[in-house]
């Protein structure tokens, strides 16, 4: 358990409130005096990493209040970058490698999130502060994919180009999700997974499951992305579900969290489960007999 929970969920609360509400920087704004006018440009880098400038125009009242507005932004966002270091050197809150992280800080400005949400290890990571409990194997390992789910097709590449050199996309379809993954060998892979054909057997849908009902919560990835991640609680009852050995050191963990930071909220989403028919409670139950009798006995009861 972390020294003080209370602490860490409100200094992430405050965290997701600002990447809310500020607005983000469009790169530098620079002035040049030439012949006693002075002109502006917008200082950037392009997709290679060179600085490069676009003339904006002369100075005007406009482009005045821009440069206030854009000096504002980066206090706020040096504020960010402070707070989310804070919590990763304080508190040990999980945060994703570079790499990782520049390609979920692209998906979100491209708008990405807009439309579908953060899921697998990478969502994982972002628990800890949003329950204030320490989760064991937060860090993504190498290999570990960035995954994003959506209700239907979306084009990522767009998004993600200048994240690696080149991206070959590659879709396979398995228990009703189409998983298709853009994999880089500069960069971590990305898989977008999105709902197949329904399978003809009675087999839960889980990625649908896991998609409804979505919370916000902050990427501690520079100043912070704020992203849509599954509930918690749905996070850990599709693990269950799911029954994959490789999780389940995270979804017990995660399953213990809940029962102590949020119990009716997970007894809510545990009996919308078992309310969804023979299969899921075929599941359920079957994940209940591989958890430690302390964790069952807290269990919701059916």
């Amino acid at each position: 358990m972390l020294a003080s929970p209370l602490l860490i969920q409100s200094l992430h609360a405050e965290l997701l409130r600002r990447c809310d509400e500020e607005p983000g920087t469009d790169g530098g704004l620079v002035a040049k005096l030439i012949k006693g006018r002075r002109y502006w440009y917008l200082q950037d880098r392009d997709e290679d990493g060179r600085r490069c400038q676009r003339y904006l125009g002369p100075e005007t009242p406009e482009l005045v209040d821009r440069v206030a507005r854009q000096k504002q932004a980066r206090a706020a966002a040096k504020e960010r970058r402070t707070l989310a270091a804070l919590m990763v050197r304080t508190f040990a809150a999980p945060h994703p490698p570079p790499a990782a992280g520049r390609v979920i800080a692209a998906l979100a400005g491209a708008g990405v999130f807009r439309q579908a949400v953060l899921v697998g290890p990478a969502a994982y990571q972002t628990y800890l502060a949003l329950l204030g409990s320490a989760l064991p194997d937060s860090d993504l390992q190498a290999g570990d994919p960035i995954q994003v789910g959506a209700a239907g097709e979306l084009s990522l590449l767009a998004a993600l180009q200048g994240t690696a050199k080149a991206y070959r996309v590659v879709s396979r379809t398995e228990g009703g999700v189409r998983t298709t993954s853009h994999v880089a060998v500069d960069g971590p892979r990305v898989d977008l997974l999105t709902p197949a054909a329904k399978p003809e057997s009675d087999e839960p849908l889980l990625l649908e499951f896991l998609l409804e009902k979505p919370e916000r919560a902050v990427v501690l990835h520079d100043g912070g992305i704020a992203v849509p991640v599954p509930a918690p609680s749905r996070f850990a009852v599709a693990g269950l579900i799911a029954g994959r050995p490789a999780e389940s050191p995270r979804v017990q963990a995660l399953v213990d969290a809940l029962l102590k930071r949020r119990p009716d909220a997970f007894g809510e989403v545990w009996h919308d489960a078992h309310r969804r028919g023979p299969a899921w409670r075929h599941r359920l139950f079957a994940a209940i007999d591989q958890l430690p009798l302390p964790t069952r006995t807290a269990l919701p009861q059916a």
